[in-house]
């Protein structure tokens, strides 16, 4: 007989479902103890990272913002105070919410108040987004201005570029890198223990002679010494694949089959430039617990980016590559530096095209390139408006591959009856 915890459950499924749907997401969270909703949390779009979104806390429904963006700006001008709704501060920061507080113990109050606020908020953001696409094709200045750089970038070839590498394609590269010698692998370890404050040098040296692998059992990148009875876990996000639930919960529990005690066990999640963070689905409680996180530390999680940890440690462990033997080694390294600093923008090769269509993009925008401060303002202001753009083709393109993915499972079921599919793990 199903209990009363299981139909809760069931009702909170429903709710999750009724509030994703509304605002065109595929995921949502809620935490349920003692018949009560702890956390319900929905981002307020799909197209827009979870630093801004709808969240059911200590009895209020609230728009939390963890950020300072121009749409966090615009929310704090367009939504007004009245009888039901008032700004207050959350963590510091401007947080809007219901006045009348929630008991979380009823469903049906919880979904009204979400529908309250979901109604007043989604008119305003879905304004905005609008904005943004349209001013990012504004008389068609930023197609213009890619075409001055195109035209006056310099003849440049970089083998990786062209291949368009994914995901599992720069952990193969940065892993075959780690296999060069002992002494790199053990440098990338030290650094990787420098940056999250864990570890210790005579940790990494013990781990100079770690089993490298990538892409088993679903990891990206596992580096394992069962001599040393530890492992670090690769999570590569160069790419701005999303988060699947319970990911490195999984792979913990994964590492640990191995034989390796979860005090031994770190988790490197790489990024390109740090700005992507890993969301709670992924990093749960039950993994922040096995990786030793809370009260504010930060344990054996390590947030890692190619900007500013992995592209200066290639650049030192490169000189160091000096022998015939590593001769294809450095030439590989050097193609895969040049491709990092090209998808950074940091190719000093390229300066002179970015300056002139970063020029004509300022002339166009009537901004006066001889004042810093409003040069610097406007840079500002259109970096945050593309990179909207480019967060949102990424999301589709995600989707788009999930989708190719489902209508594959399909035609094989059809075909073979069940499949070991797990999509809705965040694998298949």
């Amino acid at each position: 007989m199903e209990t009363q915890e299981e139909r809760t459950r069931e009702r909170l499924d429903a709710l999750l479902g009724t509030a994703t749907r509304c605002c065109r997401v595929r995921e949502g969270y809620f935490s349920y103890k003692e018949k009560r909703i702890e956390t319900f949390i929905v981002p307020v779009h799909e197209e827009l990272t979870w630093l801004v979104h709808y969240e059911l806390n200590k009895g209020y429904m609230w728009l939390h913002m963890e950020t300072e963006t121009p749409l966090c700006a615009r929310l704090r001008q367009e939504l007004a105070e009245d009888e039901m709704f008032t700004w207050d501060k959350w963590d510091g920061r401007d947080a809007y919410r219901l006045r009348k507080e929630v008991r979380t113990e009823d469903m049906m109050e919880i979904a009204k108040a979400f529908t309250e606020m979901y109604n007043r908020v989604s008119p305003a953001v879905n304004r905005y987004m609008l904005e943004c696409m349209g001013q990012a094709g504004a008389s068609g200045s930023a197609e213009k201005a890619y075409g001055v750089y195109k035209d006056e970038k310099p003849s440049h070839i970089n083998v990786i570029d062209e291949l368009h590498a994914d995901e599992n394609a720069h952990t193969r590269i940065l892993l075959k890198i780690l296999k060069c010698n002992k002494e790199v692998l053990r440098s990338f370890i030290e650094m990787a223990f420098n940056k999250g404050k864990c570890g210790s040098r005579e940790l990494a040296r013990q781990m100079e002679n770690a089993k490298i692998e990538d892409n088993r059992e679903y990891i990206d990148g596992l580096i394992e010494d069962k001599t040393a009875r530890a492992a670090i876990i690769i999570e590569n996000k160069i790419n701005w694949a999303d988060d699947q639930w319970k990911q490195i919960e999984r792979y913990i529990d994964t590492v640990k089959k191995h034989g390796i005690r979860e005090e031994r066990i770190y988790a490197v999640y790489l990024t390109l430039d740090g700005r992507k963070t890993v969301k709670d689905k992924s990093l749960t409680e039950r993994a922040r617990k096995a990786l030793g996180m809370g009260d504010g530390e930060s344990g054996r999680f390590i947030p890692m980016d190619y900007k500013t940890d992995v592209l200066p440690w290639m650049k030192e462990v490169l000189p160091t590559l000096s022998g015939e033997k590593e001769k294809m080694m450095r030439s590989a390294m050097e193609q895969y530096i040049d491709h990092i600093e090209g998808r950074l923008n940091m190719r000093r090769s390229e300066n002179g095209a970015y300056d002139r269509a970063t020029d004509y993009l300022l002339k166009a925008m009537n901004v006066d390139t001889e004042d810093y401060k409003a040069v610097y303002e406007a840079l500002t202001e259109r970096e945050e408006m593309y990179g909207l753009l480019r967060d949102i083709c990424n999301n589709r393109k995600e989707r788009m591959k999930r989708d190719i993915l489902k209508e594959f499972d399909d035609i094989t079921k059809e075909s073979f009856g069940q499949t070991g599919n797990h999509m809705d793990n965040g694998y298949y």
